[in-house]
């Protein structure tokens, strides 16, 4: 691997982005290797620098393409399904996209780094919400609430969300979001 990004464990199997491989690779729970997918590039299933990495509620999984500004959809096998986002700081737009989480609903909650935000899709990769400095307008702040380049995101039992406020240095916790 050169530079592990993320990590996802579902039934039975673990998905590990290999960030300057520009893959993900399979394997099981005793560490066997399965397969891999991916490749350097801008075109569906090709990655560039991605982040965070997470699983549905149906096995999918779905990376943050970090530097394509999009979340992209895979079968567990690895066949590319869909992509969400385009470059742009306008709903379901994304700049830098890093962390992914999914809740029980599996709406699929988006690390917006560079735009500031965090934002909610629906399971069709619908906008829900956002939230952040001036709700979610892409400007950053320090104040609670707002970011300086959200990078991470994570989800307790209770459905709060804590996510890594990069350059503010800190981490936030939220209450559920509707």
């Amino acid at each position: 691997m050169n530079h592990p990004m993320g990590v996802a464990v579902y039934s039975n199997n673990l998905y590990v982005h290999d960030r300057y491989n520009y893959r993900i690779q399979k394997f099981d729970l005793s560490g066997n290797y399965i397969s891999q997918w991916g490749t350097y590039g801008t075109g569906d299933g090709q990655l560039n620098n991605g982040g965070g990495i997470s699983v549905d509620s149906a096995g999918n999984v779905y990376l943050a393409d970090t530097y394509n500004d999009r979340v992209q959809k895979f079968s567990p096998a690895g066949t590319f399904l869909a992509k969400y986002g385009s470059t742009g700081s306008g709903n379901a737009q994304l700049n830098r996209v890093s962390g992914i989480l999914f809740d029980g609903s599996d709406n699929m909650y988006i690390c917006d780094q560079f735009n500031h935000r965090i934002q909610k899709l629906d399971p069709a990769g619908n906008f829900i919400t956002k939230w952040g400095k001036n709700g979610g307008d892409g400007s950053y702040g320090s104040a609670a609430g707002e970011f300086s380049g959200p990078l991470t995101i994570g989800m307790d039992v209770s459905g709060a969300i804590y996510v890594t406020d990069y350059n503010n240095n800190r981490v936030q916790k939220f209450s559920p979001v509707q």
